[in-house]
């Protein structure tokens, strides 16, 4: 029996480990957590923005979205992102992430992710 990982197993941990990278940081859950509520959206960026921390700077978070989280998320599938309209809709790999934000938004979950 071969060690060497099948090709489908493969895939199937790149796209696990693709999932909690994009989960991984408060920003990109917030914007993922927005989607599942309404799709599309153009609201999705101004809910992350609107509950930005005591002491951050608005502007820097926004810089972060549009340079950093909303390219990755793009990249990966899990949103559509239209620049020309600042508008967000669910992507073509966004039901793969779905039941996973749903499970972690529940209660006591969301709570151990970002405290």
């Amino acid at each position: 029996m071969s060690n060497v990982p099948s090709e489908s197993s493969k895939n199937g941990s790149d796209t696990v480990d693709t999932a909690l990278e994009a989960l991984s940081h408060v920003h990109r859950f917030q914007l993922l957590q927005s989607l599942c509520e309404e799709d599309p959206q153009e609201a999705v960026i101004a809910s992350v923005t609107d509950s930005v921390e005591r002491g951050r700077d608005v502007k820097s978070v926004q810089i972060e979205l549009y340079h950093l989280h909303l390219p990755k998320l793009e990249e990966a599938g899990f949103i559509e992102w239209e620049r020309e309209h600042d508008q967000v809709s669910k992507g073509p790999n966004f039901d793969t992430i779905e039941k996973l934000l749903e499970r972690l938004s529940e209660g006591r979950n969301r709570e151990l992710l970002f405290n």
